[in-house]
């Protein structure tokens, strides 16, 4: 009798863990989801932003034109207008795609930490990232956590150091 009531306390205490560790997965599934659509939704803003600043860089070449009909003797500085717009839409392309692939690398990050850390975590931690570095900055409750926050953005793909300005605050 005392065994089968072990056995029935055993297995009701291992229903329980289980379930809140489902639990929890669900939940950090359901905060990484959420940011990659913040994710989505940030880059769709950034495109607009680029978009708009082509459309204004062509409104300025079509202007100088516009303003400044070729002639023959006008025409090696058209060409030298038509250059500086061309690098200049360049250049915003460029400055989209960095901010693009950093929102990425955020949400991965994140995504990570939820996943491997829980929900709990993620909602006091910061994530920045410039090129393949990646800052964290929050608190978490422990020195172990802080490791292993550091341990989960570093197998983030793209990502090839990690500066862990996590404070512990138990």
């Amino acid at each position: 009798m005392k065994q089968k009531l072990i056995c029935a306390f055993s297995s009701l205490v291992l229903t329980v863990c289980v379930g809140c560790s489902n639990s929890d997965r669900d939940r950090a599934r359901e905060k990484a989801s959420e940011a990659k659509q913040k994710t989505r939704e940030e880059a769709r803003k950034l495109t607009q932003e680029v978009k708009q600043d082509v459309h204004a860089l062509n409104q300025k070449i079509n202007g100088a034109l516009e303003n400044h009909p070729v002639k023959s003797n006008d025409a090696g500085e058209a060409r030298q207008k038509l250059k500086r717009g061309a690098e200049d839409l360049r250049v915003a392309g460029g400055q989209a795609t960095v901010k693009l692939d950093h929102a990425a690398t955020i949400a991965r990050v994140k995504a990570k930490l939820a996943t491997d850390m829980g929900l709990s975590t993620v909602t006091n931690v910061d994530v920045d990232a410039s090129g393949q570095v990646v800052t964290l900055r929050g608190t978490v409750v422990s020195a172990e956590q802080k490791q292993e926050a550091e341990r989960a953005a570093l197998e983030v793909s793209g990502v090839t150091r990690v500066i862990n300005n996590l404070q512990v605050q138990p």
